[in-house]
């Protein structure tokens, strides 16, 4: 199969993210590392380090597991207790099941709409 140009500008730009989330990931265990001591760090501790919400939330994304949050803030596994790593994974997994059950929501409504539609079409064509 040939690539169209937009498919390629797609796939480029995911690479590039992928390859910018993998480098702040590494980044920000370095900050949690250093200026955290493997303790919790809060957001506004980052943030005073120069970090962005956006940065942090895409670090933590591509960091396989090894930044977890929690109320208190972000801390590295390696340094974490294991219930804290439950607990953060407990809370995506909760995060992950309210969005496949509003994704579900969106696309039962799209199968109502198209009944809809098709009714109107029907409709108007027996008219």
């Amino acid at each position: 199969m040939v690539e169209t140009q937009q498919e390629l500008l797609l796939k480029a730009a995911k690479d590039t993210e992928v390859v910018r989330g993998r480098a702040l990931a590494e980044d920000l265990l370095g900050d949690l590392t250093t200026n955290g001591c493997g303790q919790w760090v809060t957001r506004a501790e980052l943030r005073m380090l120069g970090w962005s919400e956006r940065d942090i939330r895409q670090a933590r994304q591509y960091s396989n597991g090894r930044i977890i949050f929690g109320q208190r803030g972000y801390r590295a596994a390696w340094a974490a207790e294991i219930s804290e790593i439950e607990a953060c994974a407990r809370d995506l997994r909760a995060r992950a099941d309210k969005m496949i059950t509003a994704s579900n929501e969106v696309y039962s409504m799209v199968h109502i709409q198209k009944h809809n539609r098709e009714q109107e079409t029907n409709k108007g064509e027996r008219q």
